[in-house]
């Protein structure tokens, strides 16, 4: 009798869906993860699957479909004498094959192993079991920075969020993003990464650093690109013909109700990335945007008391200035005044 030990993690009924394929999708690539952690996860599960073989041979004939299958996978594995026991009349026995194949040597077990971690087939994050995805979140006044399972590095500005699995497998490399973000890829030209979003669009990065600005409450995204080549894909749901930009190094798009608005290489890119350093740069930026960094750099509250006042514009670089002390310089420097009331500022016009 065999005993599914705690360390291993996943219960004998679980396996066994798996062995007689009665698992779901995501419950088959849960069981692949566990069985290729470790050799004593695939030889448990090997010597389960046997002894319920053992258990269930049936005494019917083959099907052509099983036989079709049993013929690959020998081939595959390069049996040289199994042209000789296909010729004999019991080849068609179940029993026969079953034996031979999966007590023997595990060839189907093996390969179904195998096929489910194909490096071919692409994985969407969706399809990967929840527990294991990891999802990174930074609250507002708050910035974070993360490690890929792949080696990747990740800054995330305020008010961020990141899911990735806790180990890419498949084709791709699956990350999903919201709010703002600065990417440096690992390079890997057989598994490319890519990084979707809330707003229809998806980017397809090799090897390069970029930044990604894509909160789910603004209207439009940008992306900024500053080493290697991505690649922007919008209408990614198929309601309209899909649409895809090549970007080069130092470029800009900005991307908003899944058009790709503009292509644009600008004067100076180094401040759609200041964030990360810990500077807050404001480049002839409408007060309504700047109430929104501010909201989010410090976690501070706004009341808007006159609309007329979002329009005008803001050009000032800060560091580690307060939010009043920001607030101070924006009334010096222009026509909107504020106050604070109960932790929250309230702008006006003066």
């Amino acid at each position: 009798m065999y005993i599914l030990r705690d360390e291993y993690k996943m219960t004998k009924n679980q396996l066994l869906k798996y062995i007689k394929g009665e698992a779901t999708k995501e419950e088959e690539l849960k069981i692949v993860e566990w069985a290729n952690e470790s050799p004593d996860n695939k030889e448990y599960l090997k010597s389960l699957n046997n002894l319920w073989l053992s258990q269930n041979i049936p005494s019917t004939q083959a099907s052509e479909r099983e036989m079709d299958m049993v013929r690959k996978i020998t081939e595959e594995k390069k049996v040289v004498y199994w042209k000789s026991v296909l010729s004999g009349k019991t080849i068609r026995y179940a029993a026969a094959i079953l034996v031979f194949l999966l007590v023997g040597s595990n060839l189907f077990l093996l390969n179904r192993l195998n096929l489910s971690s194909n490096e071919d087939e692409r994985v969407l994050l969706s399809q990967i079991p929840q527990e294991s995805v990891i999802t990174v979140y930074t609250n507002k006044g708050v910035k974070s920075s993360v490690i890929l399972p792949d080696s990747s590095q990740v800054w995330m500005n305020s008010d961020s969020k990141i899911s990735y699995p806790a180990k890419f497998t498949g084709s791709t490399r699956e990350i999903m993003v919201s709010g703002e973000v600065y990417f440096e890829v690992q390079k890997d030209n057989s598994r490319p990464m890519i990084v979707s979003t809330n707003k229809n669009f998806q980017i397809e990065v090799l090897g390069t650093k970029f930044n990604l600005k894509a909160y789910d409450d603004e209207k439009d995204a940008v992306a900024t690109l500053y080493t290697g080549e991505i690649r922007i894909r919008t209408d990614i749901s198929g309601s309209t013909e899909s649409k895809e930009v090549l970007m080069k190094p130092m470029e800009t798009v900005r991307i908003e109700n899944n058009n790709i608005i503009n292509l644009v290489k600008p004067r100076d890119t180094s401040t759609n990335i200041a964030w990360k350093d810990g500077i807050l740069v404001f480049d002839n930026t409408p007060i309504y945007e700047v109430i929104k960094k501010i909201e989010r750099w410090h976690g501070s509250m706004f009341i808007v008391r006159d609309s007329s006042v979002l329009n005008y514009r803001i050009t000032a670089t800060f560091n580690s200035e307060s939010a009043i002390q920001i607030m101070e310089m924006i009334r010096y420097t222009s026509p909107v005044d504020y106050s604070i009331q109960d932790n929250t500022i309230i702008i006006s016009k003066r």
